[in-house]
Order: structure tokens, then sequence, then C-alpha cells
């Protein structure tokens, strides 16, 4: 049941942290004839210290992701901790501690602080048809 939650937890995640990468894009892309969008060095993703953002689906549990700190990872090096907390009763609890490294090439959700073990939840640039594995048998396509 707990690997359950998790990978659900992490499809939620996936699809979170997807659309926290899209808002910017869809606020810089102004011409319809430019269907690229940003050119990677004006491209930055929103991940400072202190972002959060919460996710809702229906029939599951609201999460809240917040980016809080910098770690050293002994596979990825200098990442920053994404905290997890559930909504129980009105309350936040800590539910779980992943590791968020952005790169000119990519966005890599590591699943704890000791194993390579990770998703890859964006590649740059993000162009229209681009295709990439997330990991765990998901594959994310760039469609607009």
């Amino acid at each position: 049941m707990l690997n359950q939650f998790r990978a659900g937890r992490w499809v939620v995640m996936v699809a979170a942290v997807l659309l926290a990468g899209i808002a910017p894009l869809l606020i810089s892309c102004g011409d319809e004839d430019d269907p690229t969008g940003p050119t990677p060095t004006a491209f930055s993703y929103p991940h400072a210290n202190g972002s959060e953002w919460i996710y809702s689906y229906e029939g599951a549990d609201t999460i809240k992701y917040v980016i809080s700190g910098t770690f050293q990872h002994p596979a990825a090096g200098n990442t920053q901790q994404l905290i997890s907390y559930v909504n129980v009763t009105d309350a936040w609890q800590k539910y779980d501690t992943q590791y968020l490294k952005v790169t000119e090439n990519d966005m890599r959700v590591y699943l704890d602080d000791t194993s390579s073990d990770y998703y890859m939840l964006l590649k740059f640039p993000l162009t229209v048809g681009n295709q990439w594995n997330v990991g765990k048998g998901y594959t994310a396509t760039v469609s607009s």
C-alpha cells in the first residue's frame, strides 16, 4: 500500500513540477510564430529556496512542495532539498524529502539522500516534440 501511495505521489509530483515549469514558458512566449519558446540562455526555471506549490488531485491528499535549503548529494553534488508535506486535518505534516538538481540540460529529482536514482522531470530545451524517459517506465513529451 505504501509503495502504491509513493508511486501515486510521484505521478502527482511530476505533474505539479511540470505545471510549475510550464507557467514561465507560457508567460515568456508571446509570438505564435515561435513554437520553441525562449532560448535556453533566456530561460530560468523558478527554483529559488522558499519556492512552494500546492497540488490537489480529486480523491487524493493535498500535497505541498517546498524548496528548502541546499544539500551536498553524494551522487548529484550540490542540490536543493524538496520537502513534501501532506495536509492532515487542516495541518501540514512533513512527509518526505527529495533532492532537486537543475542544470542547463535538465531538471532531476533524486529520491533520497544516498542513491543515484532520480526522475528526469524536464529536459531542456523544451521544444515541441521532444521526448525523454522520466524514469520508472514514464515518458514525457513536450506537446505545446
